[in-house]
């Protein structure tokens, strides 16, 4: 396996890790004392004894964004390596747009 892919693999591993993250952050936000009986559209009692709504988890899972390890490695080695070039005309362009959308 070469270091790329050692790191690919890295990537996901984190991103995978983050998904549960945010699993665990909405059951925090949305959990409520519940019979630990399965209903419907819910998965078995958490450890608290609260159930859990999968249509909301999976609703919220599928509003993460997609990330494309592959870019990400490569970038970071960009950076790490000291290559990166950072186009100042394109980054003052995109927050002159930022600030012209919230200025609406």
């Amino acid at each position: 396996m070469s270091k790329n892919d050692s790191d690919i693999d890295q990537q996901n591993e984190e991103y995978s890790a983050s998904k549960l993250d945010v699993v665990a952050d909405l059951h925090d936000k949305t959990g409520s004392s519940t019979p630990t009986t399965t209903e419907p559209g819910k998965l078995p009692a958490s450890p608290a004894g609260e159930a859990i709504d999968s249509r909301y988890i999976d609703e919220h899972i599928g509003q993460l964004p997609e990330i494309d390890a592959a870019r990400v490695v490569r970038l970071h080695n960009e950076i790490m390596a000291n290559e990166y070039k950072i186009d100042s005309r394109q980054v003052a362009k995109k927050l002159i747009e930022l600030e012209s959308a919230l200025d609406g």
